[in-house]
Parts: C-alpha cells; sequence; structure tokens
C-alpha cells in the first residue's frame, strides 16, 4: 500500500509544469525484515546522501510517528548433558532452565514502567532444545524480540536476561547469551524541517491533527538516520494490526487518504504552495 501511494504521488509530481526546490528521491528496498541489506547498500552507496527529511510509508493507522523504538534481539542459550530418557537423573536437561528463563524474561520485561514514549515490549520468538523425545536435552535456545521505549530500558532489559538466566542455569546448566540484533530508539524532534508541512497535510485529509507518537516496530530508518541525521517521519496506509497475518491487507480508502496526504505535503514543501488553515 505505502509503495502504492508513494508511486502516485510521485506521479502528479514529475506531471506538474513547476520545478520543485528539492529533488524528490523513492527508494525501495529489499530485505528489511532480516537485515536492512537494502536500506545498508543504498546508504553505503552514497544514494542518500544529500537527503534531508526521511519519510517512511509504513502502517500507522493514521497517526504519525515521530521515531520508533528500538530493537533489541536476544539469543540466550542453556548448554546441559545428555542421557538416556529413561535416566533423565544422569543428564542435565537445558530445556528446563530454558523454559523458566522464557516465562520469567516475558513476565519481568512486560512489567517494566511506561515512558513518555510507550511501553517496552517483547516477544518470545523461538524456544528450541532437545533432538529427540527419549533423549535428555542437552541444549536449548531461547530468543527474544524486545522493542525499547527507551535507550535505559535496553540496559535494565540485558541486566534482568542475566539474572534471571544465571538463576535458571542453577538448576546444573551453563548460560550465556549473545545480541542478534541491537538497534537504539529513533525519535525526531518537532521542530524538524518538513515536519509542520506534513502534518498539516495530514490534518487537512482527516479534518483534524493526527496522533503523534513512535512505531512501535523497527523500519530501515536504523540504517538510514544513525549514519545521515536526518529527520524521520512514518506515516502510511494500513494498521500494523493486520501485518505478518495470512490475511494481511491494506483498506483502499486508506491508501487514498495516504496518496492524497503526501501530494499535499509535497505541494506544501517542494512546490511553494501554502497551508491552508
Amino acid at each position: 500500500g505505502g509503495v502504492a501511494g508513494l508511486l502516485l504521488a510521485a506521479r502528479w509530481a514529475a506531471g506538474l509544469p513547476e520545478v520543485p526546490k528539492k529533488s524528490l528521491l523513492i527508494a525501495l528496498t529489499a530485505d528489511e525484515e532480516q537485515g536492512y541489506g537494502g536500506a545498508r547498500t543504498l546508504v553505503e552507496g552514497g544514494y542518500l546522501d544529500d537527503a534531508e527529511f526521511l519519510l517512511i510509508a509504513e502502517p500507522t493507522d493514521g497517526m504519525v510517528f515521530l521515531g520508533q523504538k528500538g530493537e533489541l534481539w536476544i539469543k540466550a542459550v542453556f548448554q546441559g548433558m545428555a542421557a538416556h530418557g529413561s535416566v533423565p537423573q544422569l543428564g542435565v536437561n537445558a530445556a528446563l532452565p530454558a523454559a523458566e528463563f522464557a516465562l520469567g524474561a516475558e513476565e519481568r520485561i512486560r512489567a517494566l514502567p511506561p515512558g513518555p514514549r510507550g511501553r517496552t515490549s517483547v516477544n518470545l520468538g523461538r524456544i528450541a532444545g532437545g533432538w529427540q523425545v527419549n533423549v535428555v536435552p542437552d541444549r536449548a535456545e531461547v530468543e527474544l524480540d524486545v522493542r525499547t521505549a527507551s535507550a535505559e530500558h535496553r540496559d535494565v532489559v540485558l541486566g534482568l536476561v542475566e539474572e534471571i538466566g544465571r538463576r535458571a542455569a542453577d538448576r546444573g546448566a551453563a548460560f550465556s547469551y549473545e545480541l542478534t540484533n541491537d538497534r537504539p530508539p529513533i525519535e525526531t524532534r518537532e521542530d524538524a524541517p518538513y515536519l509542520r508541512e506534513l502534518l498539516v497535510a495530514v490534518t487537512g485529509n482527516l479534518g483534524e491533527a493526527p496522533k503523534t507518537g513512535i512505531a512501535p516496530y523497527s523500519t530501515d530508518a536504523v540504517e538510514i538516520v544513525p549514519k545521515l541525521g536526518i529527520p524521520l517521519v512514518i506515516y502510511g496506509p494500513g494498521s500494523i494490526a493486520q501485518a505478518h497475518r495470512p490475511d494481511e491487507y491494506v483498506e483502499l480508502s486508506s491508501l487514498v487518504a495516504f496518496w492524497q496526504a503526501v501530494t499535499r505535503f509535497l505541494e506544501l514543501s517542494l512546490f511553494d504552495k501554502s497551508p491552508d488553515y
């Protein structure tokens, strides 16, 4: 949905007789779900060097996100000792401390107090241990997806992981963990360039000022904003509630509203059109 709206707005801009004050670059990337490789390639290739403002069209359900939460992926490993399933007392079952750790970490991280930009969330994304039912598991892994609402919460979460993991390992297993992804939160100042024009454009479409906040998810911005130091806004059609579902979809009305708002934004920011109040 977001790609379609951006392309429609770009086609509209290209058809105008006026020359825009600034260039408009549409960047379509791949690998956003795994490692942000597409965005990283654009930055390393210098394609975004003169960028002044970044609009990412992820679904926001009518809101305007002035940044996004941090992304912290943690892989905890418990190492035990295999034995025959008929004599489990002769082994060390790594799955048991892993289960204790998974439940404890989820409960403690979810209980962190909210801050000005919302709550830190946690998802138990993967748990694995053992390879056959009649063998005591000698290794178990737990992977957590934590979205941090602040840099301070990142440090708190890592302290909890260490504490809960060591306590769970008292059953006799060895405990270790690694960070497979570690991205800080991104926040855009309310006086950032071009933000006023975007909010005016969205307000005109909604008939009222849009709600603002930070995105609960991560985007390609993690490869762009820290390196270029430009303002980020996330605004796009659809809702994140529909993401990663078998019936993922975007309402056509949401797509049209997004396209109209982006077109109006380009009028205000690139073509010297006066805002209507």
